[in-house]
């Protein structure tokens, strides 16, 4: 399966999601990542009783997906969302102008 596009800014994000067949068995709680709703789905994992956990979240026209796989028989919770609350995006520094010199800072 291939995605055409990623999805617009301000798209219902998981009726995109549905659109596109990237939605998982069953819908979980979203828990916020980076300050952004996601749309969280559970997979069983292929010939595996583990679950594949799937959060999807949209910036700026990119599409984002983390997935979390069970090894064991315990789903930890607490560790899965303070890992996904640990996610966050920054802005990437200005660039300096051609030609300025880098250690004044008047530039």
């Amino acid at each position: 399966m291939i995605v055409q596009s990623s999805p617009p800014e301000d798209v219902d994000l998981l009726q995109w999601l549905t659109d596109n067949y990237l939605v998982g068995e069953k819908r979980l709680p979203d828990q916020p990542i980076a300050g952004l709703l996601p749309s969280t789905f559970a997979m069983n994992a292929v010939r595996n009783p583990r679950r594949m956990i799937n959060s999807s979240f949209a910036r700026k026209g990119q599409l984002y997906l983390v997935t979390i796989g069970h090894t064991s028989e315990v789903e930890d919770w607490e560790l899965n969302n303070r890992f996904l609350q640990s996610i966050q995006f920054t802005e990437p520094a200005p660039a300096i102008k051609s030609g300025a010199d880098p250690h004044c800072l008047a530039g």
